[in-house]
């Protein structure tokens, strides 16, 4: 039963670690085009490709940084209430941040993307 409940808890924060890359690429990307003529919804389908190819892995990655941070270090300093969902919220958070500030210095310092 704790290995389920355990599951269960990953899944929740996998899932939230998904908001978060689709919220970034929402940022980097900008929100489609209004679908008047057929190149806007070209536009649009690449667009929404886009959306998923690039999010899922990114929010994956999220999701695992979180879960092997949280198996090594987070689980054995928190104790399961109430506040410490919000610190594990917060470095959900800062794990997007850190990968965004890498994409940008990657893509704009380097001009390696």
């Amino acid at each position: 039963m704790k290995v389920l409940k355990r599951i269960v808890n990953y899944l929740f924060w996998t899932v939230i670690a998904l908001v978060c890359a689709f919220g970034y690429l929402l940022v980097i990307l900008g929100l489609p085009l209004e679908e008047t003529t057929w190149f806007n919804k070209m536009f649009n389908f690449l667009y929404n490709l886009a959306f998923i190819y690039i999010g899922l892995p990114l929010g994956g990655l999220i999701a695992l940084i979180y879960i092997l941070l949280d198996l090594f270090y987070l689980r054995k300093k928190l104790q399961s209430n109430f506040e410490s969902a919000f610190l594990r919220l917060f470095v959900i958070l800062g794990i997007t941040m850190c990968l965004g500030a890498i994409h940008y210095f990657l893509e704009k310092v380097i001009d390696v993307i």
